[in-house]
């Protein structure tokens, strides 16, 4: 088995395995997985035909995967184009499915990842592109996506949310005292700090930094460089020289083991809208 194999299969278990973001009666929880049902070979040929840098994606295709290839349902449609009466496209159904009762199901996938960050107003959880927000996110899978089979795809009778991610925290800060509606309260969690507040990952102790890639940005990445914590602050100081993006981490114990996962974000960010 390769390692990018093994690193797909991980991926897999974490997309499956890991506690839904948010809370809802229609929100699919963590499921098990078998990792011996997949054939890591197939898994690869199935991702190698749908290369994709994009995290939303290829959280999609693994999620699809497992739907056709080891839960075995019946596939009845993949992004599903929403039309008007003009022909002109108003949205789109992540999944159809019949089940395993013969049900037919809606299923919308999302993977998201938020950091707490108090402000006079609006949202107290912006994305790492300070645009996107968990509210604005949530009240459009619930509100919009998956209300659009009630009126385009009538033989539906089960709708799903499947939703992972992460809210990370700064370092340092009161956490939040409150969650906004549909967020869950088990969801995965990490920590965030800013480009020039770097001594405080300090509080990790001895510990090295994986600079997380996308699309892999699921489970920890088992390749790769850890860095010490100079040659880390190093690459940073080039990375954030001018306009740049947030930089997810991951931070390993002496034995590689992940300890903490973290964002870096530019000193001017949510300001900035970098992705």
């Amino acid at each position: 088995m390769t390692t990018s194999g093994i690193q797909s299969l991980d991926d897999l278990g974490w997309v499956l395995t890991s506690p839904s973001l948010v809370e809802d009666p229609l929100a699919a929880g963590p499921i098990e997985f078998d990792r011996s049902t997949v054939d890591v070979d197939h898994l690869q040929r199935f991702l190698h035909q749908r290369q994709e840098h994009r995290v939303g994606r290829y959280f999609e295709h693994l999620l699809l995967y497992w739907l056709v290839h080891v839960r075995k349902v019946e596939l009845l449609g993949a992004g599903v184009q929403i039309t008007d009466e003009q022909n002109r496209t108003i949205g789109e159904m992540d999944f159809l499915f019949r089940d395993e009762a013969g049900i037919v199901n809606h299923c919308e996938a999302a993977v998201k990842f938020f950091l707490h960050h108090p402000n006079e107003s609006g949202s107290h959880f912006p994305g790492p592109a300070a645009r996107d927000n968990f509210e604005r996110k949530s009240t459009q899978l619930f509100e919009k996506q998956l209300v659009m089979s009630e009126e385009h795809a009538p033989e539906v009778q089960g709708r799903l949310a499947f939703v992972r991610g992460r809210v990370f925290e700064r370092i340092g800060w009161p956490g939040p005292a409150s969650l906004p509606a549909r967020m869950s309260p088990t969801r995965l969690g990490g920590a965030w700090v800013r480009e020039s507040e770097l001594e405080t990952l300090e509080t990790f102790g001895d510990v090295g930094f994986h600079i997380v890639q996308k699309p892999h940005w699921f489970a920890p990445a088992i390749d790769g460089d850890v860095l010490t914590a100079s040659e880390f602050s190093q690459q940073l100081v080039h990375h954030f020289d001018g306009p740049a993006y947030p930089v997810m981490v991951s931070i390993r114990r002496p034995d590689l083991s992940e300890a903490e996962r973290c964002f870096v974000v530019p000193d001017a960010w949510p300001q900035t809208n970098s992705n």
